[in-house]
């Protein structure tokens, strides 16, 4: 200890450092020796083993000037930036989400937002919809809508976020406010992004659940009024029909039975509809001729139910009494069509021409289903085939205005706009009470001279001509859209409904209706321009098919 005491004597204190080391070593000398002292005096007491350890422990490592060796802690910096802290909360909370820790995810979320300052409401929105994605795993899907309208407050056209919730929306078959999510990220993207994207096509889809199910709701309460509300011509026949039956006409029942359906589907009394059928079906004594006529008109009750599966059997079977039977197969194949198996489709409506190669619907129909199929497999060989059948067609019945507005509807599809005019004019020339054809014009005017007043006049003229066509009705809703005029599309499309006579054309009007409601209320809302007629991708789609 002495030597130590005099080494320190000859040190130079003038140095900062020099002084540090020796205050330090002052001190552990200090406790060294204190601590030497006290074990000695324990050993003195008898306690040799606690004596040994002391000295041992004076032993211990020493610097060049014989002072033990105090080690020091490193002390690590402190962060203190709350956006650092934020990110590094936000980057724990993805690495849990990735291992399925969803519970830990989220803690670190909620913990990233409290750190994050109020200025940062980008990274807080994105939090917000992580923490939405971690309930979405969860499935639990209002939780999912409340944290993605956290994060849609802070962050407006937050696509990740109107995705989701549109997503959650849809689970939770609140279609409208999914519809409303969906035509707001088309229109921040813009339609061709959207396009790609596939936004659009699951806006269509949306809507079309959305408008089945406010169909089935209104479409109950609708049939009622239609009931009363026959037209004259039907109350005629209805009435002699009726009468015949309360005769007991026992001899023709069942094909005055197959006539009350027949005329009870088309006044969309279906369960009366489905009685008469029903009942010439089972009749043994029904002849089959009028057996397959109660499968055929069955079927399509069941196609205006949305029941498909039920309505592909009775086809099958009308066709299984009599493979011969011509309009059983156009009944199949105009089912395909709506379906979209357009292979199928194709076939059955060959086999019908085939079977009476003079009947007009069946070619009508196959053009259609194979302009569409080459459309869908963008074959120029078979738009070259669709070409060709339509010359035929046109050649076999040329006073029929059907087959004229079909033709034109091709050929404006292929952006051929003055031939297709040609063939309108034709159609309205052969038929100038059926309005639907200026309805086709109209479009051609507004397509391929983006003219919407002059498409706004001669749709004006159809509604005029025919207040009750739901065609017109609905594109000229869809045009004052476009015009932002959507007070006066709104009333279209109420119209529209007004008119329609099928479950699934309630659906398509009540769809366009709450599109336009939605995207009204997303442009005022969001800032933005609606969807421009320039911005059609394309007319096929648009194509209604032949009546």
């Amino acid at each position: 200890m002495k030597d130590a005491l005099e080494k320190l004597s000859h040190i130079d204190l003038s140095d900062d450092k020099t002084k540090a080391i020796v205050c330090a070593a002052t001190v552990g000398t200090v406790l060294a020796v204190g601590g030497a002292v006290y074990y000695l005096n324990k050993s003195d007491e008898g306690d040799e083993e606690c004596g040994e350890a002391a000295v041992e422990d004076v032993k211990a490592e020493r610097d060049e000037y014989g002072l033990p060796v105090i080690e020091c802690a490193v002390i690590e910096p402190v962060e203190t930036d709350p956006v650092a802290l934020g990110n590094k909360k936000k980057s724990e909370g993805n690495q849990a989400f990735k291992t399925g820790d969803y519970a830990v995810a989220r803690m670190c979320y909620e913990q990233a937002i409290d750190l994050y300052p109020s200025d940062k409401a980008v990274e807080k929105s994105a939090c917000y919809q992580n923490i939405a994605a971690v309930y979405d795993k969860m499935n639990k899907l209002e939780e999912v809508i409340k944290n993605c309208t956290r994060a849609l407050q802070l962050n407006q056209k937050y696509i990740k976020a109107l995705t989701r919730r549109a997503g959650a929306y849809e689970k939770t078959e609140k279609y409208a406010e999914s519809i409303k999510d969906l035509t707001a990220i088309c229109l921040v993207l813009g339609i061709e992004k959207a396009y790609k994207e596939g936004y659009t096509d699951t806006t269509d889809r949306v809507l079309k659940l959305y408008g089945k199910q406010a169909a089935r709701e209104l479409f109950q309460l609708y049939v009622e009024v239609l009931k009363c509300i026959r037209s004259k011509s039907y109350d005629t026949v209805y009435d002699t029909i009726l009468q015949g039956l309360k005769l007991g006409a026992t001899k023709y029942r069942t094909q005055l039975r197959c006539l009350q359906g027949i005329f009870s589907w088309l006044m969309t009394d279906y369960k009366t509809a489905l009685e008469c059928f029903d009942e010439v079906i089972a009749d043994k004594e029904s002849f089959v001729r009028i057996k397959i006529q109660a499968y055929l008109h069955r079927g399509e009750v069941y196609q205006a139910k949305s029941e498909q599966g039920r309505a592909l059997v009775d086809y099958n079977t009308a066709i299984q009494l009599d493979e011969d039977h011509p309009d059983a197969y156009l009944h199949r194949g105009q089912f395909y069509l709506s379906i979209e198996r357009f292979p199928e489709a194709i076939q059955d409506l060959e086999i019908c021409i085939k079977l009476d190669e003079n009947f007009c619907a069946p070619w009508q129909q196959l053009v259609y289903g194979q302009y569409q199929y080459a459309a869908k497999s963008q074959s120029p060989h078979m738009l070259e085939q669709v070409f060709s059948k339509i010359e035929k067609m046109t050649g076999l019945f040329p006073n029929v205005p059907d087959v004229y507005a079909l033709y034109g509807q091709v050929l404006q599809d292929q952006k051929q706009f003055a031939a297709a005019e040609m063939k309108y004019r034709e159609a309205m020339k052969l038929s100038p009470h059926n309005v639907t054809y200026k309805v086709h014009l109209a479009i051609l005017k507004m397509m391929a001279e983006g003219s919407l007043d002059q498409a706004i006049e001669l749709l004006l003229e159809a509604t005029a001509q025919d207040p009750k066509c739901d065609f017109a009705l609905e594109t000229l809703g869809t045009i004052y859209i476009q015009k932002e005029n959507y007070a006066d599309a709104l009333e279209c499309f109420t119209k529209a409904l007004e008119f329609v006579k099928t479950e699934p054309e309630a659906a398509h009007a009540y769809s366009m209706y709450i599109g336009v409601k939605c995207q009204k209320e997303v442009c005022e809302e969001y800032n933005v321009r609606p969807v421009s007629v320039k911005d059609v991708q394309g007319y096929s789609e648009m194509l209604p098919g032949p009546n």
